[in-house]
């Protein structure tokens, strides 16, 4: 990986890119709340076999520097920090690969700049957090797992409206893990990984500042006009299977796959069936 940094405004945002092929550009980036994307990085580089993948630090978020002030974390904010980076890059249309609330900012660039995106691979997002059904959902699959060995210690990290400083963040985050996997065996094998990737406060409290996890971009997805694989484990808590299939419903033409026995991370849980699927959508 080619690691690098590019000017968005007053921000300097940490790249890391792939070797330049013949193949179309691809970006992965961080969520946006303070998590690097470093476990990107290191878990989804089979993506390379058909795009020249750019990894992203979104602002304040790994080693990208932070905006001033913790109101500056808006999605259409960091749609222009992508517009920045494709420009520097020269390139004239790129996909975008967006996971859980990164998804959000994948949508959210592609209908602010639908000339100059060429795909969405979308996995286990959702549009809108604000109706009753996503709220009653999640709060059944999580009452769901009460039974689990590992429910009455993760639980106890579950509260994230104060995070504390970025070694506390990281220990909530880690601890609250449990939650994302169907098997806890799939998560095992990845949590070396997870302890390497930091986490940022400051990110994390601009997210809650600017009301980023009260989303309802649904209206908007009209104006997707691009290619778009939606991918989603039938077992995710967070971003259940309605949100996709609510996804699904208004961008034209797009494609869904639901995995059977997978939790928020299917490129770790169900990694055959979900490399087949990009495969089959763009090889």
């Amino acid at each position: 990986m080619i690691e690098g940094f590019v000017s968005a405004g007053d921000l300097k945002l940490r790249i890391l890119r792939s070797e330049i092929l013949d193949r179309p550009t691809c970006f992965i980036s961080s969520p946006g709340w303070g998590w690097s994307v470093d476990f990107y990085v290191e878990t989804l580089k089979d993506l390379g076999q058909w795009f020249n993948l750019v990894f992203i630090d979104t602002r304040g978020s790994g080693e990208s520097t932070a905006p001033f002030s913790v109101n500056d974390y808006h999605y259409e904010q960091t749609a222009g920090d992508f517009e920045a980076i494709q420009k520097h890059l020269g390139v004239s249309k790129v996909w975008l690969f967006g996971h859980s609330l990164g998804g959000v900012l994948a949508m959210t660039y592609a209908t602010q700049f639908p000339e100059s995106v060429e795909g969405l691979l979308l996995v286990d997002t959702c549009a809108n957090t604000k109706s009753n059904d996503y709220a009653m959902e999640v709060k059944k699959r999580k009452s769901s797992m009460q039974n689990t060995a590992w429910y009455p210690k993760a639980i106890q990290y579950g509260d994230w409206r104060e995070v504390g400083g970025d070694e506390q963040f990281h220990e909530k985050f880690m601890g609250f893990l449990p939650f994302y996997y169907f098997d806890q065996e799939n998560l095992a094998k990845v949590m070396d990984i997870y302890r390497k990737t930091t986490t940022r406060s400051h990110a994390w409290n601009g997210w809650i500042q600017s009301e980023n996890c009260e989303v309802d971009i649904l209206p908007k997805l009209n104006r997707v006009e691009c290619s778009t694989l939606i991918i989603v484990g039938s077992d995710d808590f967070v971003c259940p299977p309605i949100c996709s299939r609510e996804i699904h419903s208004k961008i034209t033409g797009s494609k869904l796959i639901e995995l059977s026995n997978c939790g928020h991370f299917p490129w770790i849980e169900k990694e055959a069936a979900f490399y087949e699927a990009v495969k089959r959508f763009v090889g």
